[in-house]
């Protein structure tokens, strides 16, 4: 859902980049979250891609679990120093690249 908050119709191709996920697995989590009315999917300009959207139910929910997200990575990297976090923000994008 943080893929699509503020990126209205964003690809499912591009999802699948931004999440790391594979495209069966993307859709099959997307085909889940339309059954409940969190996503959008609409037809893109070519026949075969389709752009996602979140649904008002869906910023609905993510704006309600962003706080609880936020306090977690907050447990997590406590105790990181703001250099430390940006490493490992740096090594995380690395290796995603890599994959």
């Amino acid at each position: 859902m943080g893929a699509l908050m503020g990126k209205d119709g964003i690809t499912q191709k591009d999802i699948c980049q931004l999440c790391c996920k594979n495209d069966s697995n993307l859709t099959r989590i997307l085909k889940g979250m339309e059954n409940k009315g969190l996503i959008i999917r609409k037809k893109g300009k070519d026949a075969r891609s389709r752009n996602v959207f979140l649904s008002s139910n869906g910023q609905a929910l993510f704006i309600s679990l962003a706080p609880i997200a936020e306090t977690y990575m907050a447990q997590v990297l406590g105790d990181l120093s703001d250099e430390e976090r940006n490493m490992l923000a740096k090594l995380v994008l690395h290796v995603r690249d890599k994959l």
